[in-house]
């Protein structure tokens, strides 16, 4: 079960992947 704290650190650290990377995958 996600609750608001959880799912933004995961979007938080996705972002950070993603941008680490240059490419948005899903």
């Amino acid at each position: 079960w996600w609750n608001v704290v959880d799912w933004a650190n995961v979007q938080e650290r996705f972002a950070n992947a993603t941008s680490n990377k240059g490419i948005i995958t899903l």
